[in-house]
């Protein structure tokens, strides 16, 4: 990233006012088989064109039913962008380069973490709007206004932050189910964290969530209710998302994972628990890992 760029700092722009912050996208939509409605809810943008990022198996397998449903129901013509694998500098300047080469008037990201947060850093950069199709429910990074920045070797470099956060966020729950369920165990992790780090961050003082506020009670509200669900509903999940089966709790651990702990973590705050893991990047062995 030049160092020249202006950067929208959170917590420069907003600590000072020391008011309580809630964050979150326009709107979040969860559905087995939604992605032949995604034009419906794309309407709003009055676009021509998308570019629609993923990594090539993924696009290969539902890149055309997403076209179709763009072309279908909004209106708008898609082109494909794949995906190079990591969230770094490197591959946001990969894509931007790529959507100049054409009008795109907006972007998906369609994959895991790393793609979602390479669609959002670009999207801002090149100030169209981002739409976020997660394929994993193994992270919280949907519904968030950053993204996480690796070097090409995987190692954590940053968090990039934004002013809003994405348009929208359709998961379709069938591809989700899809994946392997070490993905959706991995998200149970993630979102564990999202209740106590966010009341610890309100137990703190002077401590501010991750737009720049203190929690509002909404934040630590999804907080609670992140991990009674997690409790209640994990242990069937996981055994559910192992015999490829959407049941109503794996939905609810979809919707858990990626929506309740992305509002949660952002408008609740983050603690020791992210702090260690973006440490732990730095040694190579770790790379493989998930939560």
């Amino acid at each position: 990233m030049a160092e020249s760029e202006t950067r929208f700092d959170p917590f420069k722009e907003y600590g000072s006012v020391e008011a309580k912050v809630y964050s979150s996208p326009h709107k979040y939509v969860q559905k087995k088989g939604l992605i032949k409605d995604f034009g419906t809810f794309l309407k709003g943008l009055e676009a021509e064109k998308a570019g629609i990022i993923g990594e090539k198996f993924l696009l290969d397998a539902h890149g055309e039913a997403i076209v179709n449903s763009l072309k279908d129901r909004a209106g708008v013509d898609a082109r494909m962008l794949n995906f190079g694998g990591e969230s770094s500098w490197q591959e946001v300047t990969n894509i931007i380069e790529d959507v100049k080469k054409d009008s795109i008037d907006f972007l998906i990201g369609f994959g895991g973490g790393k793609t979602i947060d390479t669609a959002k850093a670009a999207g801002y950069k090149l100030r169209i709007p981002v739409v976020i199709a997660p394929t994993l429910a193994s992270n919280d990074a949907p519904c968030s206004a950053l993204s996480v920045i690796y070097s090409a070797e995987g190692e954590f470099e940053e968090y990039f932050f934004f002013p809003d956060n994405p348009y929208i966020v359709l998961v379709d729950t069938a591809v989700v189910g899809a994946a392997p369920e070490r993905f959706i165990i991995s998200g149970m992790g993630d979102a564990m964290a999202t209740f106590y780090e966010a009341d610890a961050c309100n137990r703190a003082p002077h401590a501010r969530n991750m737009v720049g506020g203190r929690p509002t009670m909404c934040g630590l509200a999804i907080g609670v209710l992140c991990k009674d669900v997690l409790y209640e509903y994990g242990p069937q999940a996981a055994k559910d998302a192992a015999k490829k089966e959407i049941t109503e709790a794996v939905e609810k651990i979809i919707e858990c994972n990626t929506l309740l702990s992305g509002l949660g973590f952002e408008s609740g705050g983050l603690g020791a628990a992210h702090a260690i893991h973006n440490g732990m990047t730095i040694t190579p062995k770790t790379h493989h890992a998930i939560h």
